[in-house]
């Protein structure tokens, strides 16, 4: 969880430059996928832990609109967030991969009712195709390659005949303080019933069950685990701070209602995927710098949107991530696949 640097198996490689770190928590499966174990590879994003990655590794990371693949059989993290994704090397073979592995399940209520059926068109162009962009970027201290890439990205938006208006989000400040809240409290609630009795993980050496909760929790979750589920408990242990849960709930809302106003007037929106190059293995970034620099990631989790992050190298380099509304994935994948052979 939000590290490919503390899992129990530990740290995980990034495939282009082994001093380097894949990204987050399903970093794992984009590392496999761009070392060529797979056509495509599977992980879960709560807040971007696929689109990272990808970006990281120079792989496509798609994340369909909450709901469109069950989540049966994934350890849930904070269930109104997580959703499964997809890493690929074309557009293509993720559609071909949603297309059999999502729709519904009945054992998973949350999935949609329909099935997955996408088709890609064969565009030749991008016209009459409404894009709004972002380009504020103060707080991020965005790297320069990142941000050549990302112009690079505007201009053949502009090539392939898209029309580009730049906006800035009014509920900006408030992304990742919100997600930081829902994320960690539903954390703490579903990882307590990892208790060394029902599931998972179990410490051998303990004296009475007190002990077999604190030894095992300790054992099997790594710092960051550990981390969130503190913040969590503390966000829902009085009344005082189960007021903050419940503030960040209603300014959900607002945000959703930002996103759902942007998408009457435009059809995608989009953004750098990351602001920054993976960093050292080992190196000093910390977990708040983290959160804060995935303040376009988590407005898809926290409205239940669609996204894709596409690569603008083969190495390393920036990405640029496009989000489309909720169910709107076909039109999303059809623009990300012309635009991704553009650029290839």
């Amino acid at each position: 969880m939000g590290s490919s640097e503390t899992s129990y198996f530990g740290p995980v490689n990034n495939p282009i430059d082994n001093t380097l770190i894949p990204g987050g928590s399903s970093s794992g499966a984009a590392a496999a996928q761009k070392l060529g174990y797979s056509v495509v590879s599977l992980g879960s994003d709560t807040g971007g832990s696929v689109r990272q990655p990808a970006s990281y590794c120079s792989l496509l990371g798609y994340l369909p609109s909450y709901g469109s693949i069950s989540r049966y059989g994934v350890v849930s993290l904070a269930n109104s967030l997580d959703q499964v994704g997809i890493f690929g090397g074309s557009v293509e073979d993720i559609v071909n991969t949603i297309n059999v592995i999502g729709g519904h399940d009945q054992k998973d209520p949350t999935s949609m009712k329909q099935e997955m059926n996408l088709e890609l068109e064969d565009r030749e162009d991008l016209r009459g195709i409404k894009i709004a962009y972002v380009y504020d970027f103060e707080q991020f201290n965005i790297d320069e390659k990142v941000l050549n890439d990302y112009n690079e990205a505007i201009n053949t938006f502009i090539k392939l005949g898209a029309e580009l208006t730049e906006i800035k989000f009014e509920n900006r400040e408030y992304f990742s303080p919100t997600y930081s809240v829902i994320n960690t409290a539903e954390a703490s609630s579903n990882l307590s019933k990892f208790d060394g009795i029902r599931y998972g993980y179990i410490a051998e050496d303990y004296e009475g069950v007190e002990e077999l909760y604190v030894k095992t929790r300790s054992e099997g979750f790594g710092e960051e685990v550990q981390r969130r589920i503190a913040i969590g408990m503390y966000y829902l242990g009085s009344e005082f701070e189960r007021e903050i849960y419940e503030r960040a709930i209603k300014v959900r809302t607002k945000i959703k209602n930002e996103l759902a106003s942007i998408f009457k007037d435009y059809d995608l929106i989009l953004t750098p995927s990351t602001p920054d190059l993976p960093a050292k293995l080992g190196g000093e970034k910390g977990s708040v710098e983290a959160f804060n620099s995935g303040d376009y990631h988590v407005i898809v989790n926290l409205t239940g949107s669609c996204a894709i992050s596409i690569p603008m190298n083969e190495g390393l380099g920036g990405s640029v991530q496009l989000i489309a509304d909720r169910f709107e994935d076909e039109l999303l994948l059809n623009i990300a696949d012309k635009f991704y052979k553009e650029v290839k």
